[in-house]
């Protein structure tokens, strides 16, 4: 049975709570690294962690002023938590970095110093490597000698605490000025969520310069008191169930990832090691940093079960670095909330349960905020919306950052004051309440207008990341790119790493455009694909769509295979003046083909129009061009009611004869041209409008 529930006052300061836990509790284990192979090494109780703090704040406070920026770059974790923690003992900002030693990070750490006008790095004793070049002093700590006094000075909960640069998923990366209220109010609010008992052991294998390795592997542990374990992130990443056999050897009770984590030990999943683990110590499986997909979850909990994970477990969440970290979380020991709401409505901006035979689409909620929190969903013009319907997410409470450091036009677009003169972050994500649960259904500046439609990019990548056995489940990215109707998106998937040596570019575009079609009711203008580890993501799993999309444009994007549409021809030929069935299907194909600009072998004849990539719009057009081609009317629903090109030269060929049957499509039509619209078409093409 768990233990007494951890209660904090989100007043506590991090710095206080750190060396409360050296006066109650000095033997406890505080912070253990674990090898690669999920062997323990260094550990540290509280009183040689409080030791090792106050040394590195001591070395600080006499070299740099209070409020200096202090770059922390990731390192051996016991260090880095060592580091960041003794920055906030002496009052100096701190700013986390990824390790220097890699020269394609200098640069982008090079400007962030530069930003921030960082005036040292913290580092281990011999770990500078990599710190020429980023124009600051660095400050090595020093092991401490005897016992080391706490630094006595006392901070107020506004004064600011720590840069955390955004990776930028959309955009350059910003510093989020975080203050010492906001760290202890966003620990305090997740060790509420997640349950912390006194009997919590954390693990982590996020980058810890991240926010959700910081703030779950650092922060809600020395506020907490209790143990957190570090297993290196490149174990994981080489073998993802690394993960599951640590949680099971050290008992932990929570650890937590994004959906890719979970997607990744579903795809290394070994029945003949799982059977050797025990997971039912795993209390909180928290999940956040990207969507949250259902059929991970059930995956996941199926290929574990053998382990002993309950689902209950999970424990979606929702959070932004501008936020500290969460915002929203699942109750704990309820497991994840899915609903399912029909996919044609929520493009047009309103969540609603399917009807019979309408196309669902799957989300999973994010849970609810913190007491203290308040959460609205505005429209465009900044008004709150009905419930049910579509709008930005905004949040409100003590965990909500101060700005962007330096950037006052960012900070007053997407840092906003109400008439009462609260603090409302514009998150940039769109989203809706249903049940007093927040679910997120993607982002403002990712939004795809693909023939008058809004389309997620994520519903495009899901669906072409899945469609064929050698592509990597959940690692495509798709975005934006000029077509010759207005805009039309790309799309990049991985390979498998087992199918690197055998593959055929033919077969698996075509599935991933016939996947595409099925999802956007659009056919891409390009797909590439890419080896495994190649798309660029951020820290944290998420993808970057804006560096994908210029390297895709500039041609640098190391590609193994890439089709594009072609320029496309008008289509100008003749049926004969009584056409058969066959006439007609390769007529209609051809015209389809031209209109898609694909070859017309590519054009299957008994496939549904929709798995063509024929949508409302072309279906009018197509109407239009046979009445014009055959000189006489036809009913404007008859593509629909055919369904494929031989049912509709069947029935063009032979009007009293029964249409053959189609496969049944895997979604649903698109919805049917209005009469409105097929006049207007037919008039435009007739040349009769003014």
């Amino acid at each position: 049975m768990p233990s007494a529930s951890c209660t904090l006052p989100m007043s506590c300061d991090l710095s206080e709570a750190l060396f409360s836990n050296v006066a109650v509790q000095p033997d406890s284990p505080a912070f253990a690294a674990i090898d690669t192979m999920g062997v323990p090494g260094r550990q540290l109780c509280w009183r040689d962690m409080g030791r090792h703090v106050a040394a590195a704040a001591a070395h600080l406070t006499a070299q740099l002023p209070a409020g200096a920026r202090v770059l922390v770059p990731q390192g051996p974790a016991l260090c880095f938590a060592v580091a960041l923690l003794g920055c906030l003992a002496a009052g100096v900002v701190a700013v986390p970095v990824p390790h220097p030693v890699h020269r394609r990070r200098r640069s982008a750490i090079a400007a962030i110093a530069t930003d921030c006008g960082a005036s040292a790095m913290l580092v281990p004793g011999e770990g500078a490597e990599g710190a020429e070049g980023l124009g600051v002093a660095v400050i090595a700590m020093v092991a401490p000698e005897g016992e080391v006094p706490f630094p006595a000075a006392r901070f107020a909960a506004g004064d600011l605490a720590l840069l955390q640069y955004t990776s930028g998923s959309t955009g350059q990366p910003k510093g989020v000025m975080l203050t010492r209220g906001n760290l202890a109010a966003n620990a305090a609010a997740i060790a509420g969520a997640l349950a912390v008992t006194s009997d919590a052991r954390f693990l982590t294998w996020l980058p810890l310069f991240h926010d959700m390795g910081l703030v779950t592997g650092v922060l809600v542990p020395v506020l907490c008191g209790v143990p957190s374990l570090f297993l290196p992130t490149q174990s994981v990443s080489r073998d993802p169930l690394r993960w599951l056999e640590a949680i099971s050897a050290h008992r932990i009770t929570h650890s937590g990832g994004p959906n890719f984590a979970l997607a990744s030990c579903v795809e290394r999943a070994d029945p003949a090691r799982l059977h050797h683990l025990d997971l039912s110590c795993w209390r909180s499986a928290f999940l956040g940093a990207e969507p949250i997909f259902e059929e991970t979850l059930r995956r996941f909990a199926d290929e574990t079960a053998i382990a002993g994970f309950a689902p209950e477990a999970f424990q979606p969440c929702y959070g932004l670095a501008e936020t500290t970290l969460m915002a929203t979380a699942a109750t704990a020991g309820r497991g994840a909330t899915v609903r399912a709401f029909a996919r044609d409505a929520l493009r047009q901006g309103i969540a609603r349960a399917p009807a019979a035979g309408e196309v669902a689409r799957a989300l999973t909620g994010c849970g609810m905020p913190p007491p203290e929190a308040r959460i609205a969903i505005r429209d465009d013009k900044g008004d709150p919306v009905a419930p049910g319907v579509l709008g930005e997410v905004l949040l409100s409470g003590p965990s909500v950052g101060a700005g962007y450091w330096q950037k006052p036009e960012a900070t007053a677009a997407t840092f906003v004051s109400d008439a009462e003169g609260a603090l409302w972050l514009r998150t940039g994500d769109i989203g809706f309440l249903d049940g007093g649960e927040l679910f997120i259904a993607g982002r403002i500046k990712d939004r795809l207008i693909l023939r008058g439609r809004t389309q997620h990019p994520h519903d495009i990548e899901r669906a072409a990341s899945q469609a064929h056995p050698d592509l990597l489940p959940d690692d495509a990215i798709a975005f934006p790119v000029e077509a010759m109707a207005g805009e039309g998106y790309a799309v990049v998937c991985a390979l498998r790493r087992g199918a690197m040596r055998q593959w055929s570019g033919a077969e698996l575009v075509l599935a991933i455009r016939r996947a595409c079609v099925r999802a956007a009711q659009a056919d891409p203008e390009a797909v590439a694909l890419v080896g495994p580890t190649t798309l660029p993501r951020t820290s944290s799993g998420k993808p970057k769509r804006r560096t994908c999309a210029e390297a895709f444009a500039a041609g640098t994007l190391e590609t193994l295979h890439v089709w594009r549409r072609s320029a496309g021809t008008a289509w100008n030929a003749v049926l004969p003046a009584r056409p058969d069935a066959d006439a007609l299907a390769g007529w209609i194909a051809g015209w389809i083909a031209c209109r898609l600009r694909v070859p017309a072998a590519e054009v299957s004849l008994d496939l549904p129009f929709e798995e063509v990539g024929l949508d409302s719009i072309g279906s009018v057009e197509l109407v239009v061009a046979l009445e014009q081609a055959l000189e006489r009317d036809i009913p404007e629903t008859m593509i629909w009611d055919c369904r494929t090109i031989d049912g509709l030269a069947a029935a063009l060929a032979h009007p009293a004869a029964a249409a053959p049957a189609a496969r049944a499509p895997a979604y649903a039509p698109a919805p049917r041209p209005t009469s409105d619209l097929l006049a207007r078409l037919r008039a435009e093409l007739s040349g009769t409008l003014p």
